[in-house]
């Protein structure tokens, strides 16, 4: 847990939502679950077995909420990592009297091959992302638009040189970019549809959730030459490319991706990513990869520059 705030969601998380998830877990957390093994947590029993010890102690439900929110983020991460073979906290549902459980047959360890090739996926280096990249491009099927793969080539390429997450991107509009920095403004979330139908939808809100406002970050060079590329051939596809339009346009009546769209997409990266790997083997791994392999790379690059920049 401490290593997942400090390594991972500290560097990361909103300023107030990290003080939210440090409170619940030094409070309700730590004294219960501090001294058990980590493995323990790679079945669902032990998590529920804290959940019902926080409702016995009085603890609200908005709060034991929060306690398997940071639980399943924490754990996911460790498995990311290789330190655990599965997230004992992921199918514990609120108010479901039904969820999946993880039999222990189905918590196999993972072999050495297989956690080299995730970590390589969650944090891939320069060369995996030039390749992932033109898979992207050179992924043409039967059935899409000619533009799609530049699409597809244009988020790698913001996910990866911007660190973003794929929620952001799917929100960001042309006037979050100028030469020298992108400014996330806006986020794509889940809302509830029309009264009465219970689909939830995408909707975008503001990303101003920190004491400071919005996060900012460096623009590449080079990535903004491919973002003025890729808005030239919107234009040419007839589709707006104004200040205020989506980045990445989808079928939403404002103009933005659907939730629809967006489960999609990581459908596609993974499709880019099978393109790569068989045009190189060594690069197999990208069979793996996530739109957040991208976000996750990018942050890796930015702890070894900050560990270079201490070394000297």
């Amino acid at each position: 847990m401490v290593d997942w705030f400090r390594l991972d969601a500290g560097p990361e998380l909103a300023t107030a939502t990290a003080i939210s998830y440090l409170h619940v877990y030094n409070k309700h957390v730590r004294p219960v679950a501090g001294h058990r093994p980590l493995e323990q947590f790679e079945l669902p029993g032990p998590v529920t077995e804290l959940l019902g010890q926080m409702a016995a102690a009085g603890v609200g439900q908005a709060t034991r909420d929060n306690a398997r929110k940071v639980l399943s983020s924490a754990f996911g991460w460790g498995v990311e990592m290789g330190r655990m073979r599965a997230n004992g906290a992921r199918s514990i549902r609120r108010n479901r009297r039904r969820s999946r459980r993880l039999s222990g047959g189905q918590a196999s360890p993972v072999g050495h091959h297989e956690g080299a090739a995730r970590r390589k996926a969650w944090a891939i280096s320069p060369e995996a992302f030039a390749a992932l990249h033109r898979g992207a491009l050179d992924r043409r099927t039967p059935g899409r638009s000619l533009w799609m793969p530049a699409r597809d080539a244009i988020a790698v390429s913001m996910l990866y040189g911007l660190g973003l997450r794929p929620q952001e991107l799917f929100g960001a509009t042309f006037r979050q970019v100028s030469h020298g920095r992108f400014r996330v403004a806006q986020v794509l979330t889940k809302g509830i549809g029309p009264s009465g139908s219970g689909k939830p939808v995408g909707r975008i809100i503001a990303a101003a959730k920190t004491a400071e406002g919005v996060r900012t970050m460096a623009m590449r060079a080079w990535l903004y030459e491919e973002l003025g590329e890729w808005r030239s051939r919107l234009v040419r596809e007839g589709f707006p490319a104004g200040d205020d339009d989506f980045i990445i346009p989808g079928a939403a009546p404002d103009g933005h991706y659907t939730l629809e769209q967006q489960h999609n997409f990581i459908r596609d990266i993974k499709a880019c990513g099978r393109v790569a790997a068989a045009r190189d083997p060594e690069l197999s791994f990208l069979q793996k990869v996530t739109p957040y392999s991208l976000r996750r790379g990018h942050i890796s690059l930015r702890a070894r520059g900050r560990g270079h920049q201490a070394h000297r």
